[in-house]
């Protein structure tokens, strides 16, 4: 059969079904650990439960994407096969990984599997890199720990002598976490806010919206740029997040968000339609699947774009990230060599955060010690997804692309300097400082 032929046949069964290519981890990782927040909070024993962690559908889908990556083993030097064959391998090894994840949380659990789960979570996601992990450490944990603390705020006192004998040490870092200048900022914002004015146009700065309201204005900014008019839609449902669904063409937006500021909702109206959508609407009105739904390891340079635009137009130079590349390093015991599970990572998190809040005018209260309480497993509710909780160092590694990506993205970004630079970079889910990457970037922009 001819390289056309199979193409054809794959890209046939894609537009059957988007969800081979544009699979969301984290949909099937939902979990319900937020809501036994109280009982986790009061130090009572809990069970995570993954209504969406279905072994037999992925094990389908699994079958599905590995037969279409054997029709597209020889490529005949077909560029457009290629990207698929990759982005395919891309998916396949992330539902086995999704797979593995379900059979170590099956009641006779698993061990190899959760070997294979955590392999295939390091060839995505890749690990915490020491020395980034101890700068961080540095600023954000040894700084609590180093507080001078009035002798009368007894709570606080007791809170960083805790924080102390549960963490470890780490060597003085020679290099700052990567955070891009404010020259480059000013330069991307100044060209975001006239390229995409149409995005934020009807949004009123002052005013709180609330996350009905949102999905009204997402609606209208899709009508207003000729999303709809693809086919795109904004949708409110039952979670907490803002979040592109590229195979469904819809943004979703989830009712149980808090009420937002407009100033902030034009940033992030940016990030999720300016970046997460129009880059997949951009690849598949070129007809390039792989890059509409994400070519194989595009995510870190997706998130530090969007994340990009969004301190770019609000002209803010900000670390992203950090917290999760923090919860992820403590979970691996890069700081004690003793790996910690869900619970002991908490129980560090709580307490540094705790201590950012102490401003030496007078001590914890118990409100504030309870916000960052529900702050702090938030955070350990995402790092630790896909996996039992109770397992130390079994952790997710997906959220370290929103610090990696920081610097992958200026790396590219910072050499934009017209409209058409623009063009290249939101041209489809791709990661433009990989060479394939920016091969598949330009003969798309042919198209």
């Amino acid at each position: 059969m001819s390289i056309e032929k199979r193409l054809h046949d794959v890209e046939a069964a894609v537009d059957q079904d988007p969800s081979i290519l544009g699979l969301q981890a984290y949909e099937f990782l939902d979990n319900d650990l937020l809501k036994q927040q109280d009982k986790f909070i009061a130090g009572e024993p809990v069970q995570i439960e993954y209504p969406k962690l279905d072994y037999d559908e992925l094990k389908q889908k699994e079958a599905t994407i590995r037969g279409l990556i054997l029709l597209l083993h020889d490529t005949d030097g077909s560029l457009k096969a290629d990207a698929l064959y990759e982005a395919l391998s891309w998916r396949h090894t992330e539902v086995c990984m999704l797979g593995w994840a379900s059979l170590t949380l099956a009641e006779q659990a698993d061990a190899e599997a959760r070997s294979w789960h955590q392999q295939a979570n390091e060839v995505l996601h890749g690990k915490p890199e020491q020395e980034t992990f101890d700068a961080m450490f540095d600023q954000e944990i040894n700084a609590g720990r180093g507080l001078e603390i009035s002798y009368k705020h007894t709570v606080a006192a007791q809170i960083q002598q805790e924080l102390t004998e549960l963490t470890g040490t780490v060597k003085t870092p020679d290099n700052e976490p990567f955070i891009p200048s404010a020259e480059l900022v000013k330069k991307l914002g100044d060209l975001i806010k006239d390229e995409f004015k149409d995005y934020i146009s009807s949004i009123d700065p002052d005013k709180t919206y609330t996350p009905a309201e949102i999905a009204e204005v997402f609606s209208n900014v899709l009508d207003i740029t000729g999303f709809t008019d693809d086919g795109w839609s904004a949708d409110l449902d039952d979670s907490n997040t803002l979040s592109v669904l590229a195979a469904e063409k819809k943004v979703k937006v989830g009712s149980n968000r808090k009420d937002i500021l407009g100033s902030v909702l034009q940033s992030r109206t940016l990030h999720e339609i300016g970046v997460h959508g129009l880059r997949a609407r951009n690849a598949l009105q070129a007809g390039w699947q792989s890059a509409a739904y994400g070519q194989d390891s595009y995510l870190e340079f997706e998130e530090g774009t969007a994340t990009a635009f969004e301190d770019a137009f609000n002209n803010e130079a900000k670390p992203h990230g950090w917290q999760y590349y923090i919860a992820i390093g403590l979970a691996l015991g890069m700081d004690t060599d003793h790996p910690r599970n869900l619970r002991q990572v908490y129980d560090v998190i709580w307490r540094y955060k705790a201590l950012q809040k102490y401003d030496g005018t007078g001590d914890l209260d118990p409100e504030t010690i309870y916000k960052v309480k529900k702050v702090a497993l938030r955070q350990c509710k995402r790092i630790f997804r896909g996996t039992d909780g109770e397992t130390a160092g079994n952790v997710y590694y997906k959220d370290l692309s929103y610090y990696n990506g920081q610097a992958k993205a200026w790396s590219v970004l910072g050499k934009i300097e017209e409209p058409d630079d623009l063009a290249r970079l939101l041209i489809g889910k791709l990661d433009l400082t990989k060479p394939f990457h920016q091969i598949i970037a330009d003969e798309m922009l042919k198209a």
